[in-house]
């Protein structure tokens, strides 16, 4: 019998319960894995994160299935007459169950045993599966075991799969969890302290294979630290080994190209959650790892990658169909080997209200164009008109340097259209626009070029720059739509008349003006689009790198100027009143204070 051969007498539950409890370790039960159908789990709430009790679903064999409430390896027991109940282990991090709940647990013979970690007695777990074979597992765990004689008197065992646990009492509290026999090599397993359920002989596993002890000892031995028998952090910085994907540590690990069908249906009014994630979370779906040498990073990035996308479709109104984040991160995690406990602590731990899409941190927009390529349908639907994504030029049936030819008056028209809804409803724009305006139907772009664009449900319809239509494909409606839709009366005073108005009280056009200018050289900031701006509550004004001064209030522009030449102007005497203020507290910090005014107008 060599020294990782099982003890010929295996110990009964009763005499490791004893074990557990003299050595100040939680005796917990372990009920034997349950039909999932009869006893689905069931998720509860998670408000902050959208998310309702519901019962999630992993893909085997291609069909949805639900998930086992009682794993076989998750703490839980089988009452007298054989029902099955759960045990919250959080519960017995802090204290020892007293004699009442061991006797429910215990009462029913089928049920096994497991115990906890702690910041001291910590089990150290090696996962046959990251060596290949049972014997090179075995082989690698004796060599390790003969390097330190020490383990020869702790507690070991063979888990029901192969494995191994090694008990072990530190000095000095651990500091990760992932492991390997060399500094920075190999991931081999894991260490289980605080929070960690470790499953103990004589229970039968999952696969109907019993866990088997070495030998019960009084107590487990007393090592200073982990790296005093041979345990390290596992990394890539020194190892020359192959990670558990069969790939050498430190190269780049493939992603494999897996063949897909795309759930969303063309037209659909949903978005299948899968189709959106990147091919690194589909990798590791579907059991690879997704470019991760370990196996907790690869199911922590599936997991932020799926949450992220849940959050951006939730955050932007896209309605997803499919398995839940949640669902899919257990399907990856269970495609990896690891148990559903774990994977909820990886999840707990990862800040997946935070999480977002990978492809965002390209930019803002990436994500839009994969729902582009997902669902055409959607994007139409949803996508904001005015957020400056790549024109499909193939929609557009003429060249868009091509002039139309087209009525006058219809150009005039939706032009005269155009520019009144932007000096009534514009925004001061963002990125290359000066000047915005998205409603239910149409958007209305300006842009630092001086090009005039009109988009109708995402569509280009229409382009005026330089005196000349660029390309227009509007209909005679679109003029009187356009206002409609930003709740302009056409009956209303024209933009003609308006200027015509500023230009019999030409007083308060070049006040707004000049306070404007004031404020700007006192209180100017430099912006990040170039120029310069002061923004406040109410009102701002902005000087672009083309010297085009503008002052808006409440986010409408009532001042647009070049030079000395007045482009418009909504001058009123609220407006002005609003800046006059300004200018007088920018007067008084002057002459009194040295903090920024930024703030105040």
């Amino acid at each position: 019998m060599n020294a990782l051969s099982p003890w010929p007498k295996q110990p009964s539950v009763q005499d490791v319960a004893k074990w557990l409890l003299k050595n100040n370790l939680p005796p917990l039960p372990i009920a034997p894995e349950q039909d999932a159908y009869r006893y689905p789990k069931v998720n509860l709430d998670r408000p902050n994160r959208g998310i309702y009790c519901h019962t999630p679903l992993v893909e085997v064999d291609g069909k949805l299935c639900p998930i086992s409430r009682f794993t076989g390896k998750n703490p839980s027991y089988l009452d007298a007459d054989g029902h099955p109940h759960s045990v919250n282990h959080r519960d017995f991090q802090s204290r020892m169950p007293n004699p009442s709940e061991l006797d429910a647990w215990f009462s029913n013979p089928q049920n096994g045993i497991a115990t906890l970690g702690n910041e001291r007695t910590v089990f150290i777990d090696f996962d046959v599966k990251n060596f290949g074979s049972q014997d090179v597992c075995d082989a690698a765990v004796l060599a390790w075991a003969e390097t330190h004689p020490q383990l020869k008197q702790t507690y070991a065992e063979q888990t029901h799969r192969g494995g191994w646990h090694f008990m072990v009492q530190l000095d000095h509290p651990k500091d990760f969890t992932n492991f390997a026999l060399e500094p920075g090599g190999q991931h081999v397993g894991e260490v289980l302290g605080v929070g960690r359920v470790c499953v103990l002989a004589p229970t039968i596993g999952p696969t109907g294979n019993p866990y088997r002890a070495r030998h019960l000892v009084a107590a487990p031995v007393a090592v200073a630290d982990l790296s005093a028998i041979g345990i390290f952090k596992s990394g890539v910085q020194t190892a020359t080994k192959n990670s558990e994907h069969g790939i050498p540590i430190g190269e780049t690990i493939p992603i494999k190209a897996r063949p897909r069908r795309k759930k969303t249906l063309p037209g659909s009014s949903t978005v299948d959650l899968s189709d959106l994630i990147s091919d690194r979370a589909r990798d590791v779906l579907a059991g690879g790892g997704g470019g991760h040498s370990d196996r907790s990073y690869a199911i922590v990035s599936l997991a932020r990658e799926t949450f992220g996308w849940e959050n951006w479709a939730r955050e932007n109104g896209i309605p997803l169909s499919g398995q839940t984040a949640e669902a899919l991160t257990i399907q990856g995690g269970l495609a990896h080997g690891a148990d559903e406990d774990h994977i909820h602590r990886i999840m707990d731990g990862a800040s997946l209200e935070l999480a977002c899409p990978s492809c965002e941190y390209q930019g803002a927009e990436f994500p839009w164009v994969r729902l582009r390529k997902v669902s055409p349908t959607m994007f139409e639907q949803k996508a904001p008109l005015a957020m400056g994504l790549p024109v499909d030029r193939s929609r557009l049936d003429v060249k868009p340097n091509q002039i139309v030819n087209e009525p006058v008056d219809l150009n005039h028209d939706l032009l005269c259209a155009a520019s009144r809804v932007l000096h009534e409803r514009g925004q001061v724009g963002s990125n290359d626009l000066m000047l915005a305006f998205v409603g239910d139907q149409y958007a209305v772009n300006l842009d630092k070029e001086g090009k005039l664009s009109i988009l109708k449900d995402g569509r280009t319809i229409f382009v005026y720059e330089n005196k000349k239509t660029v390309f227009n494909r509007s209909q005679a409606s679109d003029s009187k739509s356009l206002l409609a839709d930003a709740e302009i009366e056409p009956g209303s005073q024209s933009n003609a008349e308006k200027q015509a108005t500023d230009r019999q009280y030409p007083s308060k056009s070049v006040e707004l003006l000049n306070l404007a200018a004031l404020i700007l050289s006192r209180a100017g900031q430099p912006s990040e689009l170039g120029g310069f701006k002061v923004e406040g509550r109410r009102n701002s004004v902005i000087l672009t790198e083309e010297g085009v001064l503008l002052a808006t209030q409440e986010g409408r522009t009532v001042l647009k100027a070049k030079g000395s030449a007045i482009e418009f102007s909504r001058a009123s005497e609220p407006v002005l009143e609003d800046f006059r203020n300004a200018v007088s507290i920018l007067n008084q910090q002057n002459q009194g204070q040295t903090k920024s005014p930024q703030n105040q107008i």
